[in-house]
């Protein structure tokens, strides 16, 4: 956003400012002229499209911004699936080994898989993990739980009439 309103203080909005206060200053001096009033007029527009400039950057700024988060909201649901999917794989393979079998830890693998895919999801908030006895485990993200053993809930992307857009967990809205 910066970037883009970089010439508010440098060329485009200074100095359509300058150029409208200038404008009218000449028209003060010299109601009764035309020519002066086609000048403010013309001040006047060139400050319009400067404003219709930055309108247009601000909103390819905020496309951009709603596509990035979109793209962040269907990586998490990814992740997620995958994260249930290896939660079901770890908790098949320890119900057909036992518990109790210390000889064999064949979830080794997947358990790898499943962590990796933690630091991922921990990379869009702040996540709490607990085990669950199956094998499974319990996600928690900002507080809110969104695995827990073979259920996990998804975030879905809302964008609002006004423009905006909202995140809202599936489960809760």
């Amino acid at each position: 956003i910066e970037a883009a309103l970089d010439e508010v203080t440098s060329e485009g909005m200074f100095t359509a400012i300058n150029s409208l206060r200038s404008a009218f200053k000449t028209l003060a001096e010299g109601a009764d002229q035309v020519t002066y009033a086609n000048i403010v007029l013309t001040s006047a527009k060139n400050m319009t499209l400067v404003l219709k400039q930055f309108d247009m950057k601000l909103k390819n700024i905020q496309d951009q911004q709603i596509y990035d988060l979109s793209v962040a909201v269907d990586e998490v649901n990814a992740t997620l699936q995958k994260i249930h999917s290896l939660n079901e794989s770890i908790r098949k393979d320890i119900f057909l080994q036992g518990a109790n079998d210390s000889s064999r830890y064949g979830a080794n693998e997947l358990l790898d898989a499943r962590n990796l895919l933690l630091d991922d999801l921990a990379n869009y908030g702040d996540i709490r993990v607990t085990d669950n006895e199956d094998g499974t485990i319990k996600i928690e993200m900002n507080g809110h739980v969104i695995m827990d053993g073979q259920k996990y809930d998804s975030l879905t992307l809302v964008r609002n009439t006004n423009d905006t857009v909202s995140l809202r967990w599936d489960s809760t809205g």
